[in-house]
């Protein structure tokens, strides 16, 4: 049935292995796979019916509202151009309020973008009176993303907000083939306590810098051709490593994620990342990776829980405080309707 009013939210992700790899043309004339987990930092939607023929849009966390006649030819050039164009593609009639809110710093580089869109598109669905489906909302987000507003980028964000847990994701010739991880509660447990987040400052851009690996993958690289293969193949193992419970080199494996991806781009790595890479080795961390397409965003940081502590301390008195998270096994949700 439809409603009036509708809350929704999706969970953003840290990425593990494989990022880069999801990201067409070579996903689709190769093969890419990645491993992520959602964590309980969210994407939060609310979509409000007007009287009004108004459209409504604001977001909490950049301090903008943009109005627009209901029904009207949207631009797609604004801060706002995420919620422009899922309202263009999302089919409900009449005025409307949106507000938009996150959980983390914006330019994270934990797929917060990914995480808005599907909420978004669920929320619209509901309050239309459907009944969304989990894969068809992730690809609808993915679309919305690279071929509605033309952001390079893969679709391994939109799945994990989507359908929450630890997973892995496989692309090929325009599919995705999704499997949960068959992870232990002693395994997760042991994962969240060697796990550390902590924001570099400066947000990152992720698309230019995956434009620019595609644009040398298109035109033949050898070398990037075979960073490709190696973050797909360091996915599958990271897979394998979580389901055997095996996490003794966990933090190496990130490391060589890391250093596979950076190789990319000069823009890839920044000097409060290195900063944030050299604390980590000198306080307890095993390895780590940045998250996304690095230039900025999140840093993920294995460390021996017994150092977690000092990790945290160091980290904190250099002014990048750690922030708490767990995880997210829902992926999509409706919190008030």
């Amino acid at each position: 049935m439809p409603f009036d009013i509708i809350t929704v939210r999706a969970p953003v992700r840290i990425d593990l292995a494989g990022g880069g790899s999801d990201v067409t043309p070579f996903a689709a004339r190769e093969w890419g796979a990645v491993v992520n987990a959602a964590i309980d930092r969210y994407a939060t939607v609310t979509v409000r019916r007007r009287a009004d023929r108004q459209w409504v849009l604001t977001s909490a966390d950049l301090g903008v509202q943009e109005t627009y006649p209901a029904g009207a030819a949207l631009p797609h050039d604004t801060p706002l151009r995420l919620i422009t164009a899922a309202l263009a593609a999302g089919g409900v009639a009449g005025g409307l309020d949106v507000r938009v809110q996150t959980d983390v710093p914006p330019g994270s580089g934990l797929g917060a973008s990914a995480a808005v869109s599907v909420a978004l598109l669920w929320a619209l669905q509901r309050l239309r009176g459907d009944d969304p489906d989990r894969a068809e909302v992730a690809a609808a987000a993915v679309r919305l993303e690279t071929a509605g507003l033309r952001i390079t980028g893969g679709g391994q964000d939109q799945y994990a907000a989507a359908f929450g847990g630890i997973q892995t994701l496989h692309f090929a010739a325009g599919t995705v083939a999704r499997r949960s991880l068959a992870l232990s509660q002693a395994t997760q447990q042991a994962l969240a306590d060697s796990l550390v987040l902590c924001y570099s400052g400066t947000a990152h851009v992720s698309g230019a810098v995956l434009a620019e690996v595609m644009a040398l993958y298109e035109a033949g690289d050898a070398a990037t051709r075979t960073r490709l293969y190696t973050l797909r193949d360091l996915a599958a193992t990271v897979a394998a490593r979580l389901e055997t419970g095996d996490l003794r080199d966990f933090g190496p494996l990130l490391t060589a994620n890391w250093q596979a991806f950076r190789a990319f781009h000069p823009h890839a790595g920044t000097p409060a990342l290195e900063q944030i890479f050299a604390l980590g080795a000198a306080h307890g961390a095993t390895g780590g990776k940045a998250t996304g397409a690095g230039g900025g965003g999140c840093v993920l940081l294995v460390c021996d829980p017994a150092r977690r502590a000092e990790l945290c301390a160091a980290l904190t008195a250099a002014g990048f405080p750690p922030f708490a998270f767990g995880w997210d096994d829902q992926g999509v949700t409706v919190l008030e309707a």
